[in-house]
Protein backbone atom coordinates (compact mmCIF):
# COMPACT_ATOMS: atom_id res chain seq x y z
CA UNK A 1 0.00 0.00 0.00
CA UNK A 2 3.00 2.29 0.32
CA UNK A 3 3.96 1.79 -3.34
CA UNK A 4 0.81 3.21 -4.92
CA UNK A 5 -1.83 5.91 -4.75
CA UNK A 6 -5.55 5.29 -5.43
CA UNK A 7 -7.41 8.14 -7.09
CA UNK A 8 -10.99 7.33 -8.15
CA UNK A 9 -10.88 4.39 -10.55
CA UNK A 10 -7.11 4.54 -11.09
CA UNK A 11 -4.12 3.26 -9.16
CA UNK A 12 -0.86 5.09 -9.78
CA UNK A 13 2.49 3.40 -9.06
CA UNK A 14 5.16 6.11 -9.03
CA UNK A 15 8.80 5.29 -9.68
CA UNK A 16 9.84 5.30 -6.02
CA UNK A 17 13.41 6.42 -6.79
CA UNK A 18 12.15 9.48 -8.68
CA UNK A 19 9.62 10.21 -5.94
CA UNK A 20 12.34 9.93 -3.28
CA UNK A 21 14.61 12.26 -5.26
CA UNK A 22 11.77 14.83 -5.35
CA UNK A 23 11.29 14.82 -1.56
CA UNK A 24 13.07 17.72 0.16
CA UNK A 25 16.19 16.59 2.03
CA UNK A 26 14.80 17.57 5.46
CA UNK A 27 11.77 15.26 4.94
CA UNK A 28 13.61 12.19 3.63
CA UNK A 29 14.21 10.58 7.03
CA UNK A 30 10.50 10.84 7.78
CA UNK A 31 9.64 9.29 4.39
CA UNK A 32 12.15 6.46 4.91
CA UNK A 33 10.68 5.72 8.34
CA UNK A 34 7.16 5.68 6.85
CA UNK A 35 8.08 3.33 3.99
CA UNK A 36 10.19 1.01 6.15
CA UNK A 37 7.56 0.71 8.91
CA UNK A 38 6.04 -2.69 8.13
CA UNK A 39 4.55 -3.28 11.56
CA UNK A 40 2.81 -1.07 14.06
CA UNK A 41 0.40 1.78 13.45
CA UNK A 42 1.61 2.74 9.97
CA UNK A 43 2.15 -0.78 8.64
CA UNK A 44 -0.80 -0.66 6.25
CA UNK A 45 -1.03 3.11 5.83
CA UNK A 46 -1.47 4.17 2.20
CA UNK A 47 1.15 6.35 0.51
CA UNK A 48 -1.18 9.37 0.54
CA UNK A 49 -1.08 9.41 4.37
CA UNK A 50 2.53 10.56 4.20
CA UNK A 51 2.47 12.47 0.91
CA UNK A 52 -0.49 14.79 1.63
CA UNK A 53 0.54 16.10 5.08
CA UNK A 54 4.11 16.60 3.84
CA UNK A 55 2.96 18.65 0.82
CA UNK A 56 4.58 16.32 -1.72
CA UNK A 57 2.57 16.17 -4.93
CA UNK A 58 2.47 12.89 -6.84
CA UNK A 59 3.07 13.87 -10.45
CA UNK A 60 3.00 11.15 -13.15
CA UNK A 61 4.94 13.42 -15.53
CA UNK A 62 7.69 13.87 -12.95
CA UNK A 63 7.65 10.52 -11.12
CA UNK A 64 6.83 8.39 -14.17
CA UNK A 65 5.84 4.90 -13.07
CA UNK A 66 2.60 3.47 -14.41
CA UNK A 67 -1.14 3.66 -13.88
CA UNK A 68 -3.76 0.89 -13.78
CA UNK A 69 -7.52 1.34 -14.12
CA UNK A 70 -9.56 -0.51 -11.49
CA UNK A 71 -13.26 -1.01 -10.89
CA UNK A 72 -15.13 1.32 -8.62
CA UNK A 73 -15.14 0.68 -4.90
CA UNK A 74 -18.68 1.08 -3.65
CA UNK A 75 -20.13 0.54 -0.21
CA UNK A 76 -22.07 -2.66 0.41
CA UNK A 77 -25.83 -2.71 0.65
CA UNK A 78 -27.26 -1.62 3.95
CA UNK A 79 -27.86 -4.41 6.44
CA UNK A 80 -28.99 -4.65 10.04
CA UNK A 81 -26.19 -4.57 12.53
CA UNK A 82 -26.20 -5.02 16.30
CA UNK A 83 -29.25 -3.65 17.99
CA UNK A 84 -31.19 -3.66 14.72
CA UNK A 85 -29.53 -0.51 13.39
CA UNK A 86 -28.97 -0.20 9.66
CA UNK A 87 -25.29 -0.22 8.76
CA UNK A 88 -23.42 0.11 5.51
CA UNK A 89 -19.87 -1.20 5.58
CA UNK A 90 -17.46 0.24 3.10
CA UNK A 91 -15.61 -2.30 0.99
CA UNK A 92 -11.90 -2.28 1.55
CA UNK A 93 -9.37 -2.29 -1.24
CA UNK A 94 -7.48 -5.55 -1.26
CA UNK A 95 -3.74 -5.27 -1.16
CA UNK A 96 -2.38 -4.35 -4.57
CA UNK A 97 1.11 -5.43 -5.45
CA UNK A 98 3.33 -3.70 -7.94
CA UNK A 99 4.28 -5.62 -11.06
CA UNK A 100 7.41 -7.71 -10.97
CA UNK A 101 10.16 -5.44 -12.25
CA UNK A 102 13.32 -6.00 -14.25
CA UNK A 103 16.70 -4.65 -13.04
CA UNK A 104 15.90 -1.29 -14.69
CA UNK A 105 12.64 -0.98 -12.75
CA UNK A 106 10.34 -1.59 -15.72
CA UNK A 107 7.28 -3.84 -15.32
CA UNK A 108 8.06 -7.43 -16.31
CA UNK A 109 5.72 -10.35 -16.93
CA UNK A 110 7.39 -13.73 -16.29
CA UNK A 111 7.35 -16.23 -19.15
CA UNK A 112 5.56 -18.79 -16.98
CA UNK A 113 2.67 -16.35 -16.59
CA UNK A 114 2.43 -15.86 -20.35
CA UNK A 115 2.60 -19.63 -20.90
CA UNK A 116 -0.19 -20.20 -18.38
CA UNK A 117 -2.30 -17.56 -20.09
CA UNK A 118 -1.75 -19.22 -23.50
CA UNK A 119 -2.67 -22.64 -22.08
CA UNK A 120 -5.88 -21.24 -20.60
CA UNK A 121 -6.84 -19.52 -23.86
CA UNK A 122 -6.14 -22.67 -25.87
CA UNK A 123 -8.17 -24.91 -23.54
CA UNK A 124 -11.07 -22.43 -23.46
CA UNK A 125 -11.10 -22.29 -27.26
CA UNK A 126 -11.34 -26.11 -27.38
CA UNK A 127 -14.27 -26.10 -24.99
CA UNK A 128 -16.08 -23.42 -27.01
CA UNK A 129 -15.45 -25.18 -30.34
CA UNK A 130 -16.95 -28.43 -29.09
CA UNK A 131 -20.15 -27.13 -27.63
CA UNK A 132 -22.34 -24.08 -27.83
CA UNK A 133 -23.70 -24.90 -24.38
CA UNK A 134 -21.78 -24.25 -21.16
CA UNK A 135 -19.85 -27.28 -19.95
CA UNK A 136 -21.59 -28.86 -16.98
CA UNK A 137 -19.20 -30.63 -14.67
CA UNK A 138 -20.80 -33.47 -12.70
CA UNK A 139 -20.71 -33.14 -8.94
CA UNK A 140 -20.86 -30.23 -6.57
CA UNK A 141 -17.50 -30.43 -4.93
CA UNK A 142 -14.56 -28.23 -5.83
CA UNK A 143 -12.31 -31.31 -5.85
CA UNK A 144 -14.48 -32.97 -8.52
CA UNK A 145 -14.38 -29.82 -10.64
CA UNK A 146 -10.60 -29.58 -10.31
CA UNK A 147 -10.16 -33.25 -11.22
CA UNK A 148 -12.40 -32.83 -14.28
CA UNK A 149 -10.31 -29.85 -15.40
CA UNK A 150 -7.06 -31.73 -14.83
CA UNK A 151 -8.31 -34.75 -16.83
CA UNK A 152 -9.46 -32.49 -19.68
CA UNK A 153 -6.11 -30.68 -19.69
CA UNK A 154 -4.12 -33.95 -19.75
CA UNK A 155 -6.29 -35.36 -22.54
CA UNK A 156 -5.91 -32.27 -24.72
CA UNK A 157 -2.37 -31.14 -23.99
CA UNK A 158 -0.35 -34.25 -23.13
CA UNK A 159 -0.12 -35.50 -26.71
CA UNK A 160 3.49 -35.31 -27.83
CA UNK A 161 4.04 -39.02 -27.10
CA UNK A 162 7.75 -39.02 -26.33
CA UNK A 163 9.31 -42.47 -26.11
CA UNK A 164 9.78 -44.12 -22.71
CA UNK A 165 7.32 -41.78 -20.98
CA UNK A 166 3.79 -42.03 -19.69
CA UNK A 167 1.14 -39.94 -21.50
CA UNK A 168 0.44 -37.89 -18.36
CA UNK A 169 4.11 -36.87 -17.91
CA UNK A 170 4.82 -33.15 -18.28
CA UNK A 171 7.40 -33.81 -21.02
CA UNK A 172 4.49 -34.82 -23.27
CA UNK A 173 2.78 -31.45 -22.86
CA UNK A 174 2.25 -29.61 -26.16
CA UNK A 175 3.30 -26.35 -24.45
CA UNK A 176 6.47 -27.88 -22.97
CA UNK A 177 8.78 -26.18 -25.49
CA UNK A 178 7.43 -22.67 -24.93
Amino acid sequence: SKEYHVEGDRVYFPDMELLYADIPAHKRKSFEAFVMNTDGAQATAPLKEWVEPNAVKLDPAKHRGYEVKIGSIEPRRASRGRGGRMTRKKLTLNEIHAFIKDPLGRPYVPGSTVKGMLRSIYLQSLVHKRTAQPVRVPGHQTREHRQYGERFERKELRKSGRPNTRPQDAVNDLFQAI
